[in-house]
Order: structure tokens, then C-alpha cells, then sequence
């Protein structure tokens, strides 16, 4: 008998995969929703469907026919769930590997990488659906102690659960190490690649115009120009702004 490498449940011998009993519904599950979002942010992409976000600033130009941030992350979600889907044969568009996936669930399930192939649909799936549905999700506060998932929590949480591992942790030494990380790091970007970087880093969504603003108001006081356009931002004061907006 040995432990599933996701949650570390024991895994019976009559289960027949790498993945415990749970962790294959969870498999299932990602799939479902995968294909739901990749759906929606194609419709997203081609400005068909809006999430309701509120647009800061106007503009004198026409808006681009197509999402290109959408488009930018659909393009991310395929190469993920082309790499995927290749390792048990099936290749072509998200569209045909979403048909196809699920009557091969058992087939991903037996592989030696099925939970790191759980663990990449996941963290693709995450991404959309924070893309998607952007009020659903409370800030990011670090990531699990014990499997690394991203973890999100209200201002007031005092305990935080594991959607992958299942396990419950306190928040604030959750919060506390963080934090610990961030002030010791720092980024060189423009004020508009620093919204790219916010968003890929921890999901949430910030303008130009909005960094544009801390500068000049002096919010980010450890923020050093270096050259033309070019600021060194410290990690933590950009995530403390975040949750104060």
C-alpha cells in the first residue's frame, strides 16, 4: 500500500492508480470546470461575454476587437492542457481535448505523474476562473505548508482550508511568512508591466493608471526609478496597496 503523492491518503490495491479515490474525483471535477472556463474565456476573447469588471479611465481609441488578455491566457491554457493531454495520446485544439478527456480519466489517473498533471490543470483552472469570475476570490495570503497550493483568505480569517490537501492552517503565520518573503524581494517593471506581474504573480487585477497613482502619491516609498519608464518596486509595499483597494 502507498500514499497518494497528492494528499497522502493510503492508496488500497484495488484502486489500479496513482491517485487516490478522492483525488480522482477531484480530477474529474477539474475537468468539468476546465471546460466551462476555457468556454466562457473564448467567449471572453471575442468580446462576446463580459465579466462585469469596471473599466478605469477612458480612452480616445476604439476598444481592440478581440480581449488580447484573454486571448494571451487561452493560448497559456492550451499549451498546459496540450502537454497534458499528450502524455495518453490525445492531441489537438483545448476543444477536441476537452471532448476527450474525460472518457480518459482512468488513463491519467494510472500515470506515475498523474498529480502533478492534477496539479498543473488545477493551477490553469485557478487562473481562469480568476480572470472570469474576478469578485469571487478573497486576496492571496501565501501558499499551503504542506503541498504549496495558493491559498486565499478574508481580511478577518482566522483559519484558512487546503482545497487541494484538505488540511486547515492558521492564516496569520500563513500571512506573517509571506510577508517575510515579499519585503526581501523586489521587481524592475513599468508601471503598466507591473500590472502584468501582479496579475500572473497573485490573480488580481490593478490599472496603470492605478500604479501611476502610488507613485506620485508617494505610496510606494521604497520605489526607485532606474531608468526611462523603469521602477524597482519592493514586493511587499505593492502587495500591502493591493489589499487596500
Amino acid at each position: 500500500m502507498t500514499d497518494c503523492p497528492r494528499c497522502q491518503t493510503p492508496i488500497t490495491a484495488d484502486n489500479a492508480t496513482m491517485i487516490c479515490r478522492n483525488c480522482r474525483k477531484d480530477y474529474a471535477k477539474t475537468i468539468h470546470s476546465l471546460k466551462e472556463n476555457l468556454q466562457l474565456l473564448h467567449q471572453l476573447s471575442l468580446r462576446e461575454w463580459k465579466t462585469g469588471q469596471r473599466q478605469g479611465g477612458t480612452t480616445s481609441e476604439p476598444p481592440a476587437p478581440v480581449d488580447l488578455d484573454a486571448v494571451d491566457l487561452l493560448a497559456l491554457a492550451q499549451d498546459e492542457l496540450q502537454e497534458v493531454a499528450a502524455t495518453i495520446g490525445v492531441y489537438g485544439d483545448w476543444r477536441h481535448i476537452m471532448r476527450r478527456l474525460p472518457a480518459r480519466l482512468a488513463d491519467l489517473a494510472r500515470r506515475q505523474d498523474a498529480a502533478d498533471s492534477l496539479a498543473r490543470l488545477e493551477n490553469v483552472n485557478r487562473r481562469l476562473d480568476m480572470r472570469i469570475n474576478p469578485r469571487r476570490h478573497e486576496p492571496f495570503i501565501g501558499v499551503c505548508p504542506d503541498c504549496g497550493y495558493p491559498l486565499e483568505a478574508s481580511a478577518d480569517a482566522l483559519t484558512v482550508d487546503c482545497h487541494r490537501c484538505r488540511s486547515v492552517h492558521m492564516v496569520q503565520p500563513i500571512r506573517e511568512e509571506t510577508r517575510m518573503m515579499w519585503e526581501s524581494r523586489y521587481t524592475t517593471q513599468t508601471p503598466a508591466s507591473l500590472c502584468e506581474w501582479v496579475r500572473d504573480q497573485v490573480g488580481v487585477k490593478v490599472t496603470r493608471k492605478q500604479v501611476t497613482d502610488w507613485l506620485r502619491r508617494g505610496k510606494l516609498p521604497n520605489a526607485t526609478r532606474v531608468g526611462d519608464g523603469w521602477w524597482r518596486f519592493q514586493v511587499s509595499e505593492v502587495m500591502a496597496l493591493l489589499g487596500k483597494e
